[in-house]
């Protein structure tokens, strides 16, 4: 009887240590289980994230990379009709001619210019002084042009005839006057600096202002009736201009009255002598002097001295004006150089 009393708690002490044994495995086996699971679960949560900042990187790549492609390249139209593509607000400018020196200094924008085409510049644009030239309006130094790397060349007037080759350098626009109206080529020249620039709100002051002073001198010659000649002289020969020539402005946009009417239609004016001076008699006379523009001898005062002008009736009535002639003959088409000639015309009505 104790023997089977021993063998039954024999038996229930070792199947007891057996149920003891399997339990801290199986305990074990499921943290292990629930270890990995998370793990895995954040592995693939980082995973996750890691495309996502990836994909995020891209698109916000693409998206710059867009922009700046949407800010690499504007499309304009220029005066004479070219369509150019071309750096949006570029930042070297080559630019060959002293009108778009001029304007380009009124917006601004004259630590851009990198590079002109003479070094015959009139007192407002001499900061422009000392940059490389690349060699004249007539006939640009492709070389030199295209060492100082520009994005963007200009050229008009004098230097137009250089477009085609000038535009193997850099996109190039032709700023000239296509239609023989100062003002309206003006206006549209600021217009289009004004897009290319990001510069409206400065471009449109400058033309209302020049507006305004035009207006003002306008009213002033409708309510005079004084007839007037432009005249250049050049080394003692004289030229005079009417409309259709380069400086039919005088007449046809700031109001002054021609003394003759059938001046022929040029740009560098009907070849005339003193007798003709006298003939015409004009109450006033506007003189410049194209030797003094080009760096020569001023002779303005020799005009004044000849006896036969000295029978007109603008020398007797001191209505012969001087006209500055750097301004006059080398910065037309300028908007600092537009102010300036309208100050100057304005002085016979003080």
């Amino acid at each position: 009887m104790k023997k089977l009393i021993y063998l039954s708690l024999l038996s229930s002490l070792t199947l007891a240590a057996c149920q003891n044994d399997q339990n801290p495995n199986e305990s074990g086996q499921e943290e292990t289980s629930q270890v990995e699971d998370s793990q895995e679960e954040m592995n693939q949560d980082q995973g996750s994230q890691s495309e996502d900042s990836g994909a995020d990187q891209e698109d916000e790549e693409g998206e710059e990379d867009q922009a700046d492609g949407d800010q690499a390249q504007l499309e304009v139209t220029d005066p004479l009709g070219h369509q150019v593509s071309l750096p949006s607000d570029p930042e070297r400018l080559a630019v060959f001619d002293n009108g778009q020196l001029d304007i380009l200094q009124d917006l601004g924008l004259a630590d851009r210019v990198v590079a002109t085409a003479t070094d015959n510049l009139p007192d407002h644009l001499q900061e422009f002084a000392d940059l490389p030239v690349a060699g004249t309006l007539h006939e640009i130094d492709l070389e030199i042009a295209n060492a100082e790397e520009p994005d963007l060349a200009i050229v008009a007037r004098r230097s137009s005839d250089n477009y085609d080759a000038v535009s193997q350098v850099a996109p190039t626009l032709d700023m000239s006057d296509a239609d023989g109206d100062l003002w309206a080529s003006i206006q549209e020249n600021l217009s289009l600096y004004g897009e290319i620039f990001n510069l409206e709100d400065e471009a449109s002051a400058i033309e209302s202002d020049l507006e305004a002073s035009l207006s003002d001198l306008q009213e002033q010659n409708e309510a005079s009736d004084l007839s007037t000649l432009v005249l250049m002289t050049n080394e003692g020969a004289l030229s005079a201009f009417g409309s259709g020539s380069r400086y039919s402005f005088v007449h046809d946009l700031f109001g002054f009255e021609p003394v003759d009417t059938g001046i022929e239609a040029s740009r560098h004016g009907m070849d005339v002598s003193y007798e003709y001076v006298v003939d015409q008699n004009p109450d006033l006379i506007f003189v410049i002097d194209r030797t003094a523009a080009i760096g020569g001898d001023q002779e303005a005062g020799e005009f004044s001295d000849n006896p036969l002008i000295q029978e007109t009736d603008a020398y007797q009535k001191d209505n012969i004006v001087y006209l500055t002639p750097d301004v006059w003959y080398l910065s037309e088409g300028g908007t600092q150089a537009l102010a300036q000639m309208i100050e100057e015309v304005s002085v016979v009505f003080d």
